[in-house]
């Protein structure tokens, strides 16, 4: 239900625009989105019945820029056999995705203006004006503002396409949506590898630790984490030494993963969110921790069932209740 609700939410928060916008400037970090996310908001406009078009500008010289984005005639250039239509002829009545717009160079930034200012262009190697009307809708991760102070993006088409900005929130920023992109790319990687889509799942303390996690990488470096420990994994449960990250910054995450914490935080109702409650609780497991271990090995020494680290757990942790409780008040 919570899940669903935060997805209804931004649902509903980007449907409004999409129906009117007329340019939109979406500011993300990298790796959070892909052209088709962006091609929802299309799908809620009222432009669907017309095409959606991407470009990556990052991946678009300026030697290209011109006869993919405009088209290019006949004979315009060695090599052009017939007319190609470009991605704005294309995009006529519907939209214009661009990806990394901040990556684009002075010179067709100049060429990008001309079109939104006048919404005519011609064709490379062409005479004749053609007329189109599209929406914009603009991607990036860099800091347009700084650019525009330093004079590697220009002012007049910075507030041309930023009509409505939007900001994409991080992964992290929703980590209540990590347990069900991570269960979709798992279901992903098995129907690529040929297997049932309930053939693999998460252990509820490798879910915790996807949780935790930072994820400066976003919802890119997390679908190649999931498959990953998808690959690792030998048996149907992927655990918590299952999944590998690529900073080194989540090995004390993984530590504080472990199943006995996880088990102790969730005995006490004590949320995983840095609380007060919550770093009583993991002060009081990482000063007792060392002892565990002696007490788990004096147990059997003496004819006595072993016990579990929780168990042990317990015994210290009812021994230090009276600081405990005056460290929750305070």
């Amino acid at each position: 239900m919570k899940v669903a609700a935060a997805t209804a939410s931004r649902s509903s928060t980007k449907s409004r625009p999409s129906r009117t916008l007329r340019h939109g400037l979406v500011a993300r970090e990298s790796g959070e989105a892909t052209a088709g996310r962006f091609y929802q908001i299309h799908e809620l406009s009222r432009r669907s019945v017309a095409k959606f078009q991407a470009v990556n500008c990052a991946a678009l010289p300026d030697t290209l820029f011109e006869s993919e984005i405009f088209g290019y005639e006949k004979g315009a250039f060695t090599g052009a056999h017939d007319r190609k239509p470009g991605r704005l002829e294309l995009a006529n009545e519907g939209t214009l995705f661009l990806d990394e717009i901040g990556d684009m160079s002075l010179i067709a930034q100049a060429k990008l203006l001309r079109v939104l200012e006048e919404r005519r262009f011609e064709r490379l190697g062409g005479h004749k004006s053609i007329s189109v009307d599209f929406r914009l809708i603009s991607a990036t991760n860099r800091p347009l503002e700084q650019f525009v102070r330093d004079g590697r993006f220009r002012e007049d088409l910075y507030y041309r396409v930023n009509a409505f900005a939007i900001r994409l929130p991080s992964l992290r920023e929703r980590q209540v949506d990590i347990p069900v992109l991570a269960q979709r790319f798992l279901a992903r990687y098995c129907a690529a590898q040929g297997l049932p889509l309930d053939s693999k799942g998460f252990s509820r303390e490798a879910i915790e630790l996807l949780c935790g996690y930072h994820w400066p990488g976003n919802i890119r470096e997390l679908e190649s984490t999931v498959s990953r420990a998808a690959l690792s994994a030998p048996g149907r449960s992927i655990r918590p030494s299952d999944i590998e990250f690529l900073h080194a910054a989540a090995i004390d995450l993984r530590r504080r993963a472990e199943p006995s914490e996880v088990a102790i935080l969730s005995c006490f109702n004590v949320p995983r969110h840095d609380t007060h409650q919550n770093r009583v609780m993991r002060f009081l497991f990482r000063t007792t921790e060392p002892l565990l271990g002696p007490l788990r090995r004096m147990v059997p020494q003496v004819g006595m069932f072993d016990i579990s680290p929780f168990l042990a757990f317990i015994i210290i942790w009812v021994l230090q209740a009276a600081i405990a409780g005056t460290l929750l008040r305070s």
